[in-house]
């Protein structure tokens, strides 16, 4: 069997998001079909193409399926930005055209099925691998410096670009909730960059929690697991996530997550067993739960305890065999 997973390349962002997504899926989609004439061409041969993401999917793939006879997976990890900006009944149909042409779209989480549903695809069709996760990362010395540089403090601790979907500010806003109360003494670390932080940053400073917020900037992974390992417990309101990895990532590492109904928090978080789940938005609803963190040790322990046994469950070995299981029952089907 030889599967070949592309790598594509990207243009310029424009000013206007609906004509560079169109010319990136006619560049991209391009790319794949000049890489794959020249492969033949040198004598290399591959079975299944397999796509992770959208990008250059929707104008190569039917060509792929149809003209050149290859098998076709598609594993989407979120909304495709190419798909939800491809306007009107014809972009519509054009998606649906595409999705509908190739062996397999695979959906790292069930969230996301009402939403090819309505793209016409069938959702009984639509097959679900959960990723997994790794759990080795982090360095437990630098973790205990950074306990010691905010020794006494609660560490709350989040992952995540500083987009509006993360729901960063809700976190805030929970926070300052418990600021007016005096709820004990705690620092809150986020390790992430992005278009929000100036308004978050803004945020902070017009709820006075200069003192109790940082906000680290990206990292390398390596560093961002330490600063998980250091908390004791991560936060991540976000109601845009499709499965949402860094929630096994923190209780790997001991951590009770928090995060959202309806969203990738729910595939990932068992409520009042390594977590808690909160509606999107609700400021008022994470405040209490980040206060009974805060506030009930032994709540902490169980849910740290839970979290860690329920993220061994979630491993690349496991997502692996999914998938090849997949090519295997692809190659004969």
């Amino acid at each position: 069997m030889h599967l070949w997973i592309p790598v594509l390349p990207s243009v310029p962002r424009w000013r206007f998001d609906i004509a560079r997504f169109w010319f990136n899926e006619f560049v991209t989609g391009l790319s794949v079909l000049l890489a794959i004439l020249l492969f033949r061409a040198r004598g290399v041969k591959f079975d299944i193409v397999h796509f992770h993401g959208d990008k250059g999917f929707y104008f190569s793939a039917p060509i792929l399926k149809r003209v050149l006879g290859k098998r076709v997976i598609l594993t989407t990890h979120g909304l495709g930005e190419s798909a939800k900006l491809f306007p009107g009944r014809l972009g519509s149909r054009f998606v649906s055209s595409s999705l509908n042409s190739v062996d397999h779209v695979i959906l790292v989480g069930r969230f996301l099925k009402s939403w090819f549903g309505e793209l016409g695809l069938n959702e009984n069709d639509l097959k679900v691998i959960k990723n997994g996760h790794d759990s080795s990362s982090g360095s437990s010395e630098k973790a205990r410096s950074i306990r010691e540089e905010y020794h006494g403090k609660n560490i709350v601790v989040g992952v995540a670009r500083l987009l509006d979907w993360k729901g960063v500010e809700t976190t805030l806003k929970a926070l300052a909730k418990l600021k007016q109360k005096n709820t004990k003494n705690w620092v809150y670390l986020h390790v992430g960059d992005g278009p929000e932080r100036g308004h978050l940053e803004s945020i902070t400073k017009n709820m006075k929690l200069e003192r109790s917020v940082v906000f680290l900037g990206h990292l390398a992974y390596e560093e961002t697991m330490t600063y998980i390992m250091a908390g004791d417990f991560f936060v991540l309101p976000s109601w845009g996530e499709a499965f949402g990895i860094v929630y096994l990532e923190a209780m790997a590492r001991g951590l009770p997550a928090i995060g959202c109904y309806g969203a990738g928090g729910e595939e990932t978080i068992i409520d009042g067993k390594t977590g808690y789940l909160v509606q999107p938005h609700d400021a008022v609803g994470l405040a209490q739960k980040i206060e009974k963190l805060f506030n009930e040790e032994d709540s902490l322990k169980y849910l740290s305890a839970g979290g860690k046994k329920h993220a061994e469950k979630f491993s690349w070995t496991r997502n692996s065999i999914e998938y090849l299981n997949l090519y295997k029952k692809s190659l004969v089907s």
